[in-house]
């Protein structure tokens, strides 16, 4: 019985940081790193078992963002799979890599166009530090993680020079 006392509190304190999270990426303008970050939260789904930082470390800054969002999308399931598992399962076959992937993906060329070598570095420190942090870190380490949160920063002061982009990335999926 204290186990399972154990397991709810812990399931509830993972519902906490999920509802905090999605509250901030609401109160954050749009940067690459939210943008991943919310689709990620919706559309995770494969596991994942500890991709190396090595093969996703590429020269070509695209590559590193189509390979990077991937391994993100598989730690999302790996670390978000306790949550996944209690919405009702017609949301739950919604929640794929491939859905992930592709939400990445919508206007990658137009986003990363605004990123400034800075934001570049910044992306590359995060999404790695993302990629090695256990399940708790991961949950919150956009907050915690310092090369994220001056990812965040960073890239939501960008996005306010392109207010056109704003409106594009933030167009919902037909």
């Amino acid at each position: 019985m204290g186990s399972h006392l154990h397991e709810q509190k812990r399931q509830t304190g993972l519902l906490d940081i999920l509802r905090k999270a999605k509250q901030m990426s609401y109160t954050i303008k749009p940067s690459g790193i939210r943008i991943m970050v919310l689709a990620l939260l919706l559309a995770a789904s494969a596991n994942h078992c500890g991709n190396s930082s090595d093969s996703i470390n590429v020269a070509d800054y695209r590559e590193f963002h189509l390979r990077a969002g991937k391994a993100i999308c598989e730690k999302m399931q790996e670390c978000y799979s306790p949550f996944i598992r209690t919405i009702r399962p017609e949301y739950q076959r919604k929640i794929t890599v491939d859905a992930c992937v592709q939400s990445m993906q919508k206007n990658l060329d137009a986003k990363l166009a605004t990123h400034t070598k800075e934001i570049q570095s910044l992306s590359r420190l995060c999404y790695n530090q993302l990629l090695e942090a256990d399940c708790k870190e991961f949950i919150v380490g956009t907050a915690l993680m310092p090369a994220c949160s001056a990812l965040l920063e960073k890239s939501s002061q960008e996005y306010q020079k392109y207010p056109e982009l704003m409106h594009l990335v933030n167009q919902k999926e037909e």
